[in-house]
């Protein structure tokens, strides 16, 4: 009698912690932070920067809206 106590007892609380899962993980649009990447500097400190981009299939794949590949080289023309 105990153990079927015990079953009864902890089925009740997974699936109350599984309906406040739901609950709290139930978001039907997420926020995103929207940045304007042309703002960030070419040039920092003493670091150039330079422009790149992967192939065209790479931000189709990854449905990139905003996307910016850039290189910083310092002194010695090594890469950051």
């Amino acid at each position: 009698m105990l153990r079927r106590h015990r079953f009864l007892v902890s089925l009740a609380l997974l699936l109350v912690a599984s309906a406040a899962a739901f609950l709290i993980t139930d978001q039907s649009q997420i926020a995103l932070a929207r940045s304007n990447l042309d703002e960030i500097p070419g040039r920092i400190l003493d670091l150039e920067g330079r422009d790149d981009r992967f192939e065209e299939s790479v931000y189709q794949c990854l449905n990139a809206d905003y996307r910016l590949l850039r290189e910083y080289r310092g002194e010695g023309n090594r890469a950051v």
